[in-house]
């Protein structure tokens, strides 16, 4: 991808992050009806985020979650309509998430049905707190310090810097591991035939599930499968 390509892509602008709601008034008012009734009135047992549309983007759309009391409860528009959902966090059995350059998506599939998440990668610091909270962790956990116990094994380093340096995120999964399995292959650029890039895979069986990593040159995903289901 060049310049000019990476340009076009890059539509954000502040206006378009997701914001932490702390009281009724900053609820937009489209939403605050719908939202009440399905909280019953108690928003301060939930952690509330707004994420607005990105005007640029015609596929954008706004919605807004809340998390708390062990369930996620998802805000969105349908023909000119909010309805909602609510998923059980015991009934999550996999979660997924995927970067590529400015844009970002959590991914919920559970009994109760999926959702998708899409964010701006700048508000991370909205997002991991769910993550962690999602997958039954303190909203604060950080799998940097966890791996401080248990440090990743120095032949993934020598096999990948990429996966090594995003294996990380398996530390959600569990206090470490050893064993794991990786698969690399080259890949022909359509338009440049004469240079590649490299897909790459990783999958690691952690304490409380699978975790899967997946890049390809601005593209990282990573699949937590909990074997808790």
């Amino acid at each position: 991808m060049n310049r000019s390509e990476m340009r076009e892509i890059d539509q954000h602008t502040i206006a378009d992050w997701p914001i932490e709601i702390h009281n009724l008034s900053e609820i937009p008012e489209e939403y605050q009806r719908e939202i009440l009734i399905s909280l019953n009135n108690n928003i301060l047992d939930y952690v509330l985020i707004f994420a607005p549309s990105c005007r640029m983007v015609k596929e954008s759309f706004d919605y807004l979650f809340a998390y708390g009391k062990d369930e996620v409860v998802y805000f969105k528009k349908e023909f000119g309509t909010i309805k909602h959902t609510v998923i059980k966090r015991i009934n999550i059995f996999k979660i997924i998430t995927r970067k590529e350059l400015l844009d970002a998506e959590i991914i919920i599939e559970s009994k109760d049905g999926m959702i998708v998440f899409p964010y701006v990668p700048s508000s991370y610091y909205l997002y991991d707190p769910f993550l962690n909270w999602l997958m039954g962790l303190k909203v604060d956990f950080l799998p940097h310090i966890a791996e401080q116990k248990n440090p990743r094994p120095k032949k993934l380093y020598y096999d990948s810097l990429t996966m090594y340096n995003y294996s990380l995120a398996a530390y959600r999964l569990g206090n470490g591991f050893q064993k794991y399995s990786y698969k690399v292959e080259k890949r022909r650029k359509k338009w440049i035939p004469w240079k590649s890039s490299l897909e790459e895979w990783l999958d690691i069986i952690m304490d409380r599930g699978i975790f899967h990593l997946h890049s390809l040159e601005y593209l990282t995903e990573c699949i937590y499968e909990f074997s808790n289901i």
